[in-house]
């Protein structure tokens, strides 16, 4: 599996399914990034990503489906799939790497045909996105430095748009001489016709304006380090502070993410606060207003949620702090609960 440099057609995508709809949800990503095109190395025919896996003696069991549908980042505003798509196809000059986001096969040469073909591919590129934002949950540190250094990959290049061209050709020679040399030597395991087609890449890379190399990898920036996390994760955007982490004891539920709509701090009914609306989100202080219920039988009633001490937390800024109270200009910081705890 991989990612690689392509040649770019610099077209938009003259249609795109995914822009309109609710939220996909994750087994219909799954199930159409295992259904989606990839190039067999070998053959350079089409086939299925579930076939290449299983080629690659990776079967798609029951197992591997359910990991994989497991995996999926769920926290996703209402419409922020459709809005990243709708906001992706607008995105000029992006490769389209041959496959999902499940298993990537490249480089290959993006054209009008590779545009289409996901635009009109239902969940396809949507699950590109959703993609960024597990990887930015899992391991953000790792996230932040890989984001640091292609920005400076980006500064470099929109200085000296022939060096960075000359860089990024280099490379490819570098890769095909190395791919000479294994077919020459271990010709049963060799890929040939994925040789040809890194050489033919290598040629349309070669022939476009240093200018648009530059183009691809800005959009290669949008598509992967800022369009999701303005639409589909906008948790995750740098200065937007979450409420604590994700899951910071046992029963906690609601907590992770921007603005939450619910929050339950136990597994009793009491502990839980729902239909909340906040104010001042991002400032040193955020309040909640919302509703809580303490029995069946019970009316609900009004309640608010003090979130603050606002500072890092797991890499990124959160309220470290959450308190209940009915009084939102009187409360007691020490009747506080932690939600991002050492």
């Amino acid at each position: 599996m991989g990612a690689g440099m392509g040649g770019m057609s610099g077209n938009l995508l003259s249609e795109c399914v995914d822009a309109i709809g609710p939220n996909s949800t994750p087994e219909q990503l799954v199930d159409a990034a295992l259904a989606a095109e990839v190039t067999n190395p070998l053959t350079g025919q089409p086939i299925t990503v579930s076939q290449q896996l299983a080629q690659d003696k990776i079967p798609v069991t029951e197992k591997f489906h359910r990991d994989l549908v497991e995996s999926i980042f769920t926290d996703v505003p209402a419409g922020g799939d459709a809005a990243f798509a709708s906001a992706a196809c607008q995105v000029p000059g992006w490769d389209i790497r041959n496959g999902s986001f499940v298993y990537m096969f490249g480089p290959i040469p993006s054209n009008a045909a590779d545009h289409d073909r996901v635009a009109k591919t239902p969940h396809l590129l949507r699950g590109f996105g959703r993609q960024q934002c597990s990887g930015r949950s899992g391991d953000p540190k790792r996230w932040d430095q890989e984001e640091h250094a292609l920005k400076t990959t980006i500064d470099e290049a929109r200085a000296d748009p022939e060096a960075y061209k000359r860089s990024q050709l280099a490379e490819t020679d570098e890769y095909i001489a190395n791919g000479g040399k294994f077919l020459a030597t271990s010709p049963l395991a060799a890929d040939p016709v994925f040789l040809a087609i890194v050489k033919d890449s290598r040629e349309r890379l070669n022939a476009e304006p240093a200018q648009e190399t530059v183009k691809r990898l800005e959009a290669a920036f949008a598509i992967s380090q800022q369009l999701p996390f303005e639409h589909q994760c906008p948790q995750f955007r740098h200065g937007v502070p979450t409420l604590g982490r994700e899951k910071p004891f046992e029963w906690a539920e609601g907590f992770g993410g921007a603005q939450p709509e619910s929050i339950s701090l136990a597994s009793t009914a009491s502990s839980s606060v729902s239909d909340i609306t906040w104010q001042s989100w991002g400032q040193p202080r955020a309040i909640g207003h919302g509703v809580t219920f303490h029995g069946v039988d019970e009316p609900k009633s009004e309640i608010f949620v003090i979130a603050f001490d606002l500072g890092d937390c797991d890499g990124h800024p959160a309220y470290r702090k959450v308190v209940r109270t009915s009084d939102p200009d009187e409360f007691d910081p020490g009747d506080a609960t932690d939600v991002c705890p050492e």
